[in-house]
Order: C-alpha cells, then sequence, then structure tokens
C-alpha cells in the first residue's frame, strides 16, 4: 500500500531528478520526469504530479489531462481532465470530460474539439 510518507518522497525525488523544464503561464512549468511522463510545476511544488497527457492554454487558464500511468504504484493524485487558473492557482482535478465542458462554460470559455483533438 503507498502511504503519504512515500508518496512525498516519490516527489521530492521527482522533482530533484527532472529537468528544468519548459515555461507554460504565470510560473507554471511542463516538467518531464525520469519515466518520460510529464508533470506540471509551480516553483518547486508539483501542481499537477505525473502523467499529463497533454495541456493546453486557454486565456489564463491551464487545461489538460492526466492519464493512468504504465506501473500504477507511481499513482498519485487524480486522473481525469484538470483546469489551473493561473490567476488565483485554483486547480480543479479529477474532471470527467463533461465536468470540463460545464467548468469551462461556468468560467465563461468555450469547449472546442480543436482543444483536445
Amino acid at each position: 500500500m503507498v502511504t503519504t510518507k512515500k508518496v512525498i518522497l516519490v516527489l521530492c525525488l521527482t522533482l530533484a531528478s527532472c529537468d528544468q523544464g519548459d515555461g507554460i503561464l504565470a510560473g507554471y512549468r511542463a516538467v518531464e520526469v525520469d519515466d518520460g511522463s510529464v508533470m506540471l510545476v509551480r516553483g518547486q511544488f508539483a501542481a499537477i504530479p505525473p502523467h499529463v497527457a497533454k495541456y493546453r492554454l486557454l486565456d489564463h487558464y491551464i487545461i489538460g489531462l492526466r492519464k493512468e500511468p504504465f506501473d500504477p504504484e507511481t499513482m498519485t493524485g487524480k486522473l481525469g481532465y484538470f483546469i489551473i487558473n493561473t490567476n488565483n492557482n485554483e486547480i480543479m482535478q479529477g474532471l470527467t470530460q463533461d465536468d470540463l465542458i460545464n467548468s469551462l462554460s461556468e468560467l465563461g470559455l468555450e469547449f472546442d474539439d480543436l482543444l483536445f483533438p
């Protein structure tokens, strides 16, 4: 069973062993970790843990999708779509596609099939 201490240790080691990443927006970076997966970080903290399959910028939001890792032992956080508001750093995770569409609508944004082809 994965304990909280193990998860924290893995995230700390992951941050220490990953590249500097590509800047996205408002201090967030996409960082590739040793197993080739991508995580989103802000400063030294994991905003979205590894296994980010894709992400896009829409206005001042980072919208993306986390998929299940090949090794379930490395799983942390919630799978599904996520939205990061870069103005206030609020993060919504574990969204279904319907949840994402509704959340974007509430934010005054539209879901577009081109967002996630």
